[in-house]
């Protein structure tokens, strides 16, 4: 299929399956051999205020923050100060290290993890989602392995979040800083970032439930490996 005719096709389409669906707003961004051959806005950013989708608004990226932080987890192993297969507890100074997790209030939740909880954990456990963690963790359960790492699939963010400490005590930098030279910089990503503590100068997508009612924009105010990028779709 040609571009052209996917484009007209997008755009016939695309506003049809966003009122089927009671999306208010999207954008769209498609890439052909590595380059970018068209992009639109369609609807709202805003139901109440009726602000328009443009292509600067920022939407949380939620996730797509996992193979962004694996990229630049990856570049330290490719400079040889990070190793796939070497037990996370080798890079720990201390007995513990503290991780941030996801928090419906204003401050992320922090949970401590000891050597005893990383000692079989590796770096290519993290990016392969072999970990043994869970999502996220429950509030009234402690963290723990649900099953010897490597042994089978299971998808983490908690893992990226332990990942994310060790990178700060590899780095000596705050994720968010690393993040931001080592990132988004190299790329051109201008607009993105992995922290949103609400800036009010700065376009943003906002959540609407499944009928199309706003909901409050969740704060990010520290940096979540595995959940808080905000971005453009370019």
């Amino acid at each position: 299929m040609s571009t052209q005719t996917l484009v007209d096709s997008f755009e016939e389409s695309i506003p049809e399956l966003m009122e089927e669906a009671t999306v208010p707003g999207l954008a769209v961004t498609l890439i052909r051999e590595g380059s970018i051959v068209w992009n639109q806005a369609f609807g709202v950013r805003n139901r109440v205020t009726q602000e328009p989708v443009t292509l600067d608004t920022l939407f949380e990226a939620a996730s797509l923050s996992k193979p962004l932080f694996a990229y630049a987890t990856l570049k330290l192993c490719e400079k040889g100060v990070l190793d796939l297969d070497t037990p996370l507890v080798e890079y720990m100074p201390d007995s513990w290290i503290s991780i941030a997790l996801p928090s419906s209030g204003s401050s992320p939740q922090r949970l401590v993890l000891d050597k005893p909880q990383l000692e079989l954990v590796t770096v290519r456990h993290v990016l392969s989602h072999t970990t043994g963690f869970p999502n996220w963790p429950s509030k009234e359960q402690p963290l723990k392995l649900h099953f010897v790492p490597g042994e089978r699939f299971s998808y983490s963010g908690t893992a990226y979040s332990v990942l994310q400490s060790i990178v700060e005590i590899i780095t000596g930098q705050p994720s968010a800083e690393y993040a931001q030279i080592n990132i988004l910089e190299p790329f051109g990503m201008k607009k993105s970032r992995f922290v949103w503590t609400g800036q009010e100068d700065l376009s943003v997508a906002l959540g609407h439930n499944e009928n199309g009612e706003l909901m409050e924009k969740a704060l990010w105010p520290e940096m979540i490996a595995g959940a808080s990028l905000h971005g453009t779709p370019t």
